[in-house]
């Protein structure tokens, strides 16, 4: 699907009388959750994301593990079963907020 088909697809979803609402996912887990719940789309927020992972808001994340984050967030949201392999879970790395650093 291209980006303008999903745009059109979003707006087709804001119904007068019938608002749409947005749930906020901050990882995989969360987005599964919204997923079986029901919820027709989802959405998240920077600072839902770097607080789940232990940073402030505000661009403290190194920019490949917020793309890892989002990369689940979207495979749970897609996937009916939700399960990352092995091979994919070995190769997410999790740095440490900069107040848990030496």
């Amino acid at each position: 699907m291209q980006q303008n088909e999903r745009a059109e697809l979003l707006a087709s979803l804001h119904v007068k009388g019938d608002p749409l609402v947005l749930y906020n996912a901050w990882d995989a887990g969360s987005a599964q959750a919204i997923r079986d719940a029901g919820a027709r789309v989802i959405a998240t927020s920077s600072w839902a994301v770097a607080a789940a992972q232990g940073y402030a808001d505000g661009e403290a994340m190194p920019l490949a593990f917020v793309e890892q984050i989002v990369a689940r967030i979207t495979a749970a949201w897609t996937s009916r079963s939700a399960w990352i392999s092995r091979e994919a879970t070995a190769t997410i790395r999790t740095p440490a907020p900069p107040s848990w650093r030496a």
